[in-house]
């Protein structure tokens, strides 16, 4: 992806966590995170170069190309890499 910044967003409850792992829809996940329910985004996961020291439920935010890329850290593997639900816009 080139030069990027990742910013921290926020930090969600476990129990939030649990709910995207198993029940959630994309409008819901979006209004969780604070995505404006009228974008288009898709999600999946991946395992992404953070570039800053996460822990598992962090929400970062990362404009890249003229777009904003969110990802919900699962499981960080060291300071700067982490496996991620990653929400992306789609064109």
């Amino acid at each position: 992806m080139g030069d990027y910044k990742m910013d921290y967003v926020k930090t969600l409850k476990d129990e939030d966590m649990i709910w995207i792992q198993k029940d959630g829809d994309d409008t819901e996940i979006k209004q969780l995170i604070g995505i404006d329910s009228d974008l288009r985004y898709g999600i999946g996961d991946s395992f992404v170069h953070v570039n800053i020291a996460t822990k598992s439920n962090d929400v970062l935010k990362c404009e890249w190309n003229g777009r904003t890329f969110y990802y919900v850290v699962i499981n960080p593997v060291d300071e700067v890499m982490a496996f991620c639900y990653t929400l992306y816009p789609e064109a």
